[in-house]
């Protein structure tokens, strides 16, 4: 079995998200709880930085990977995550 890549990253708002990525699965888990914000400039702040989390963690598995990775999410957009270079 192979062993899970996990980053966690804080978030604005007292937040955390665990990104776990295992077997060609990713999984999110939420600390202290998944996020109900309902003023847009704190769910703009917020959103901006968990994708920030999220294709900063894409980049580590798609280098993993050794190739390309993309991304769709809930809202319909795709997003194509390059790997990092390695020397």
């Amino acid at each position: 079995m192979n062993s899970p890549l996990e980053h966690t990253a804080a978030l604005p708002l007292g937040f955390k998200v665990t990104f776990i990525w295992i077997g060609g699965n990713m999984n999110v888990e939420w600390e202290p709880e998944f996020p109900c914000i309902r003023n847009p400039r704190q769910l703009r702040k917020f959103t901006a930085a968990y994708l920030q989390a999220r294709d900063e963690f894409m980049q580590t598995v798609a280098t993993m990977m050794q190739g390309a990775v993309a991304v769709a999410d809930m809202q319909g957009n795709v997003r194509v995550i390059a790997p990092e270079v390695i020397q």
